[in-house]
């Protein structure tokens, strides 16, 4: 699969997926992300890119490792449980990236609701979703 990369008004260049992941994830991972979560975070950026939908896709890397080397996000980030039951969680993002936490939150809510039907999860402290 490739992907169309607007370089300017009138010029773009196609870039495989497969590379540009690696790319995002490197970057990420050159700002402070875990391992773990420098994936997710390229994984979530590159799906949006993929469906078409750029306002939310590989050019946000900019912004996001811009907030990460600035302090703004804090990296690397914990998601932190605050309370819970069988099917809820409130969780802290803990001043990280939002679409790390918001993906983590979602796999606790997926955990949740495997086991028990419903899983439904908050997510607080955080940044930018999206």
């Amino acid at each position: 699969m490739q992907i169309k990369v607007k370089l300017n008004d009138s010029n773009s260049t196609r870039v495989s997926a497969e590379a540009l992941q690696k790319q995002l994830t490197s970057i990420f991972a050159a700002v402070g992300c875990s391992d773990r979560h420098a994936d997710i975070a390229a994984k979530v950026l590159l799906a949006a890119s993929v469906r078409g939908v750029d306002t939310h896709g590989v050019s946000n890397v900019v912004g996001y490792s811009r907030s990460a080397e600035d302090g703004t996000y804090t990296v690397p980030q914990k998601t932190e449980i605050i309370n819970e039951s069988s099917t809820t969680a409130l969780v802290s993002a803990c001043n990280g990236i939002g679409l790390i936490s918001a993906y983590e939150g979602m796999e606790i809510a997926i955990d949740k609701a495997k086991s028990h039907g419903l899983g439904m999860v908050s997510i607080k402290d955080g940044h930018h979703v999206g």
